[in-house]
Order: C-alpha cells, then sequence, then structure tokens
C-alpha cells in the first residue's frame, strides 16, 4: 500500500506556495488519502471509472496534490458506475472504513455518498448542537455525475429533491421543538409509510431520469444546483481521462481539465488563496468521532461507548443513529400523524 510507505516522508511539516502545513494538517490529508486509495482499488478491481472533481481536480493539475489551504477530496462518478460502486463498496469495504448513505447510516441526508474512517473525527461544528448520531469520522466526497436537462428540467429535479431533503431532514430533527416538532412527528409518519427504501430510490431516481447518452452536458446535477451551470460540461471534456499525480498516488482526472477547470474557476491557473470547504470541521486523527462526541461536546447518546474495546453502541450496530428510537414511535401518535398526511396528500407527492 502506497500510503503505508510514504507515511513517514508525508506526514513531515512544510510550506507550500507561501503557506505552512503543520502535523494535523498532514494527518488529516494521510487520513483522507487511506480512504482514496482504498476507494481506488475498489474502482480498479471491478473495472468502475472515476475522476477528481472540483477543488481535488484543481489540486491534481495545478499542485499535482491538495490545494495548500484545502481540507478535502472530491470524486465524480458517471451514474452507471456510481450506481454499481455503491453496491458493492458495502461488501469491499472492512471497519474501520465505512460507505455513508442515507440507507447505511440513517440520518444522513445527503445526495452523494461518503467513505467515512469511524476511528477518527470530523464533526461539522456548525450541526454540533442538533445531536446527529450517523458517523462523523474523517471522509472524502464521491459524486453521481449525470445528464443535464433543460432549465424547465432542472428546475422540477430542484423542488423534488427539496422536498425530500426537507421531509427526511425533519424526520430525524428529535430534538425540534413548537411547530418543527409537528413536522418531525408528519416527515416521520412519510418516512415510514414511504420506507426508507423507496425514499432513498425516489432520491435517486429523480437525476437518472436525464440519462448521460442523450445529454449534451454532464455534470454533479444533484449536488450543485445553484451555481449557474459553471458545474455543468461538455459531455466529450468528461468521458475520456488520463492519469495524473496526486500527492504519492495516481489518480484519474480528465483529459480536457483546463476546459473544466476554466468554466468551474475563471482564471484556476491565478494563485488566491481561499477558504477550505471545510474550515469549520473539528478534527481529530486519534479519535473515534464518538469518543469526541461524548467527551468533548457532551453527547449522551455516547456514554456507554468504549473507546479501548472499540464497542459499538446498539444503535450504531443496527445502522442509525436516531434509527432505532424512532421505531419505537407510540401507535397513537402515528395515527395523528398518519391522518394529517392524508388530509395534506403529501404521500401522494412522495410516490
Amino acid at each position: 500500500m502506497l500510503c503505508e510507505k510514504y507515511k513517514e516522508q508525508f506526514l513531515q511539516p512544510e510550506v507550500r506556495y507561501d503557506t505552512y502545513i503543520g502535523i494535523e494538517m498532514k494527518q488529516v490529508w494521510f487520513a483522507e488519502l487511506q480512504l482514496l486509495e482504498k476507494f481506488i482499488d475498489v474502482c480498479n478491481k471491478h473495472g468502475l471509472s472515476y475522476q477528481l472533481v472540483g477543488g481535488s481536480l484543481l489540486g491534481a493539475i495545478r499542485h499535482k496534490g491538495f490545494i495548500p489551504w484545502d481540507d478535502d477530496i472530491d470524486v465524480g462518478m458517471l451514474r452507471p458506475d456510481y450506481d454499481r460502486f455503491v453496491q458493492l463498496a458495502k461488501n469491499e469495504l472492512e471497519a474501520p472504513f465505512f460507505l455513508q448513505t442515507p440507507l447505511t447510516d440513517p440520518g444522513r441526508n445527503i445526495d452523494y455518498v461518503q467513505i467515512r474512517n469511524s476511528a477518527t473525527t470530523a464533526i461539522d461544528l456548525r450541526y454540533v448542537d442538533d445531536h446527529n448520531t450517523f458517523n462523523q469520522g474523517i471522509f472524502i466526497d464521491i459524486f453521481p455525475i449525470d445528464g443535464v436537462g433543460s432549465d424547465e428540467v432542472l428546475q422540477k429535479q430542484e423542488k423534488q429533491q427539496q422536498f425530500i431533503r426537507r421531509v427526511y431532514g425533519s424526520a430525524f430533527k428529535t430534538n425540534a421543538t413548537g411547530k418543527a416538532k409537528i413536522k418531525h412527528y408528519v416527515s416521520n409518519a412519510i418516512y415510514k409509510i414511504a420506507g426508507p427504501k423507496n425514499i432513498d430510490k425516489k432520491r435517486n431516481d429523480i437525476f437518472r431520469k436525464v440519462s448521460i447518452e442523450s445529454s449534451n452536458e454532464i455534470g454533479l446535477v444533484s449536488f450543485l444546483f445553484n451555481n449557474n451551470r459553471r458545474n455543468y460540461w461538455k459531455k466529450e471534456w468528461v468521458l475520456n481521462c488520463a492519469n495524473a499525480p496526486f500527492e504519492f498516488l495516481n489518480v484519474t482526472v480528465p483529459i480536457a481539465a483546463d476546459e473544466i477547470l476554466t468554466k468551474t474557476y475563471g482564471n484556476w491557473r491565478m494563485f488566491e488563496k481561499g477558504m477550505a470547504m471545510h474550515s469549520g470541521i473539528d478534527f481529530d486523527v486519534s479519535k473515534s468521532y464518538m469518543e469526541v462526541l461524548r467527551d468533548k461536546y457532551h453527547y449522551e447518546e455516547f456514554k456507554s461507548y468504549n473507546s479501548q474495546k472499540g464497542k459499538k453502541l446498539d444503535y450504531e450496530t443496527k445502522r442509525g443513529g436516531y434509527y432505532a428510537p424512532l421505531l419505537q414511535m407510540k401507535i397513537k401518535r402515528f395515527m395523528i400523524c398518519y391522518r394529517a398526511l392524508i388530509e395534506e396528500k403529501m404521500i401522494l407527492q412522495m410516490m
């Protein structure tokens, strides 16, 4: 494994483009490179194509690795390869690596997938007060690349996506109060009636409807609606790829990287120091997120976590943060919510 071969050398502090990279940042980068290496191994084993996107593509072409002030890795996969990877990865990834989707980790409200290292920590401080108990280890993002439809189609897709995201998010917001708590009960009922698998299928089918074959442009449709098409690219720019260095790994990038980066970032060759995409994240490479949430953020949900034995709580073993408690909703409360759904005809919008 290349990560182990280059570990000692890579973890040395250094200055890149007038930016000091300390040991703490290098450790986070290294943890992400371990995830990327495992991802590449799975893709190579099963003949799946992928390519770096976003800031990671910019880093590969301009820096041959991480942008000095960046802290994440973004990968894109054409929808057919993406769907196959999601199915295969469940059996290919072993602890502490974990494929995070709304199905494997209920409560995680995303339209892409992440590979997480459960023995590490990457807590988004914007949501730390929400007491989310899904996996919050260090991660890499893996996005589907879909066909781009007309403006009318895009608007319809966005509305459908936002409806599902609102319902799903509210269903797991157990600390809601006032009117938000009523929305939680109603949304939770929708989640249970429609079923997690049906919701996940609907979430992805929104974007599968516009095929790559029928489109002139393709891109990160499910992730970047509000970027004025700068993340939608000519199909021929994306379909042909080549190898490029990313730190000590060999990765895949589109041959037309110049055209893609120009459309996405403008004058991408000009150095302009920016903020990290995930600058508001509490990273720790030496402790599991469960331990950090328990000790630093006082999450009662993790009070029985044993860091030395690495024991998982019952709800984590059952693949969900608040999933198990939600299944114990009282019948009376459920029927109240069900009647509200019928009256508002919200179920029909999900089907």
